[in-house]
C-alpha cells in the first residue's frame, strides 16, 4: 500500500498560487491535504511517531517560509517530500540519533576503554550503549 499519493495537480497548483500571494486559507488547506501523508511518510522512515510528527512540523515551517520561492507551483508535492526527505537526513544522520551513528561512537568507547569503568563519575555514556541502541532503534 502506497502511503502517500500525489494530490490532483489542478487541484493543488491554484493554491499554491494563492499560498505564493500571502492567501493564508490557501496555506492552510495545504498543510491540511499533506499532513498525513507526509507524516506517515516520514514514519516509515523513522519507525518512531513522535519523530515523524516534529520531522513534519518542521517540514512545514520551512515550506510555509520558503513556498515564494518554489517557481513551479505544479512541482509542490516533490518539493515538500524533498523538504522532508532533507529533514530526515539532517537529524538521523547529521545529528547522530540513527541507530548506526550510535553504534559507531559505542565502538569508538570501547576501543578507548572507556566502557566498562566502573567509577560512576566518570562512566562513559557509552557504557549505556545496548540500552542506547534498542531505546532508539525502536
Amino acid at each position: 500500500m502506497m502511503v502517500h499519493t500525489e494530490f490532483d495537480r489542478a487541484e493543488v497548483t491554484p493554491l499554491v498560487q494563492q499560498a505564493q500571494e500571502g492567501d493564508d486559507q490557501a496555506l492552510e488547506q495545504l498543510c491540511t491535504m499533506y499532513w498525513e501523508p507526509l507524516t506517515q511518510w516520514l514514519y516509515r522512515r523513522t519507525g518512531q511517531w513522535h519523530d515523524a510528527e516534529g520531522l513534519a512540523q518542521d517540514t512545514f515551517m520551512s515550506a510555509v517560509q520558503h513556498v515564494g520561492l518554489l517557481r513551479q507551483p505544479a512541482a509542490f508535492h516533490a518539493w515538500l517530500f524533498k523538504i522532508a526527505h532533507r529533514k530526515y537526513c539532517n537529524y538521523y544522520f547529521g545529528s547522530g540519533n540513527h541507530p548506526a551513528a550510535v553504534l559507531d561512537y559505542c565502538l569508538n568507547q570501547r576501543r578507548r576503554g572507556a566502557v566498562g569503568n566502573t567509577n560512576r563519575n566518570s562512566q562513559a555514556p557509552a557504557a549505556r550503549c545496548p540500552e542506547e541502541i534498542s531505546r532508539r532503534s525502536g
